[in-house]
């Protein structure tokens, strides 16, 4: 294990959510990087090494969906778990993510101890997976 900070990925249309999201994960430790797309955050995630994806829905172009889909048939990108974090507050919603593989979904408005609370769940489960394999 090393002792570099974990890497987040913060994919979202809106500058407002990622200046909060980076400002309260930034302040837990995590090195943050953002993009306001899908194709700039698939383009970024191919680059580079994530430890997680904090993923928005509802984006142009590409949504939260396609992005996850998209991911998931890229050998190395199958295995960055990934937390929706969305508006869409439907069951349905938040049943097909699920369904799909996301590690969780979380609706916005969301309080940042709830965030960071599931962030390091979805962490600690794919560090424990790493160490069983």
């Amino acid at each position: 294990m090393t002792d570099r900070p974990q890497r987040i990925l913060v994919i979202d249309d809106e500058p407002e959510n990622q200046l909060l999201i980076r400002t309260i994960l930034r302040g837990e430790g995590y090195e943050v990087e953002t993009r306001d797309d899908g194709v700039s955050g698939l383009a970024v995630l191919e680059r580079e090494r994530f430890d997680l994806v904090l993923l928005d829905v509802m984006m142009p172009d590409l949504n939260g969906l396609q992005v996850f889909e998209r991911m998931q048939s890229n050998e190395r990108l199958r295995c960055v778990p990934v937390i929706m974090l969305t508006a869409l507050a439907q069951r349905r919603d938040y049943e097909q993510a699920l369904a799909l593989g996301v590690k969780d979904y979380i609706t916005k408005p969301f309080e940042p101890s709830e965030l960071i609370v599931r962030l390091r769940a979805a962490m600690t489960c794919i560090t424990k997976e790493s160490a069983d394999v």
